[in-house]
């Protein structure tokens, strides 16, 4: 599932930094490359023979997990003693 609650407007959104699905795509890759659409679903690029995107997932996220074009990511960052993310992830 998506740590974020939605999709977010770019500005509040920040792809997993350094995510690259099993092939190496990274997220601009499928947002560039048209492969998902931001409520997660596949984008007209994707080929259904490649399967569902959790096939291509690593450290168990996927393009709908890490990548906000995609509609997951995480909301933008801003330094706040702390404070962490669903995941334990301070800012820094």
């Amino acid at each position: 599932a998506s740590p974020s609650t939605g999709p977010m407007a770019p500005q509040q959104c920040q792809d997993f930094d350094g995510w690259e699905d099993s092939v190496g795509r990274s997220c601009l890759a499928y947002a560039q490359g048209q492969y998902c659409q931001a409520d997660g679903t596949a984008g007209p690029a994707w080929d259904a023979a490649w399967g569902a995107f959790s096939n291509y997932s690593v450290g168990g996220l996927d393009a709908a997990d890490a990548c906000c074009h995609c509609g997951g990511g995480m909301a933008a960052c801003t330094d706040k003693p702390g404070w962490t993310d669903s995941f334990g992830n301070a800012c820094e």
